[in-house]
């Protein structure tokens, strides 16, 4: 019996996310491209260890730095999302437009840090292997 197709690039994800001490967490690569046009996202299912990750096909075919910079970047938002959920549970105190003010402000300043952080972090993780990608 065949063994079913790996999404592109999870063996390489699954390294990442156990060098990022990830390795208790389940991370599911999603078959949908991201819901906008980032060239992937990760969505945290709360309370389950569970995370979720969608990848363009822009990154599929980009060089092997920028997919380990994006790749990285997705899996600290794991590390992050914690913190997202503090904000979240300040909102019902809040009212609406403080609660859509702070969210904004943190989503900006977490996007922010986690560039940075990829950014400076990327050359001390391994680069992935060539992918084979359709025409």
């Amino acid at each position: 019996m065949k063994q079913p197709l790996k999404p592109p690039l999870y063996d390489y994800i699954q390294e990442l996310a156990a060098l990022l001490n990830l390795g208790q967490w389940k991370i599911t690569i999603s078959p949908l491209p991201p819901e906008d046009d980032a060239l992937a996202t990760c969505r945290v299912t709360s309370g389950q260890q569970l995370a979720t990750i969608r990848i363009a096909q822009a990154t599929i075919k980009a060089d092997p730095e920028e997919q380990r910079a994006t790749l990285l970047h997705e899996l600290l938002h794991i590390h992050l999302w914690a913190i997202g959920e503090v904000v979240e549970h300040a909102f019902p105190a809040l009212g609406t437009t403080a609660a859509g003010v702070l969210e904004a402000a943190h989503d900006l300043a977490a996007e922010r840090a986690i560039d940075a952080l990829a950014l400076a972090i990327a050359p001390f993780f391994p680069l992935p292997p060539k992918q084979k990608v359709a025409p």
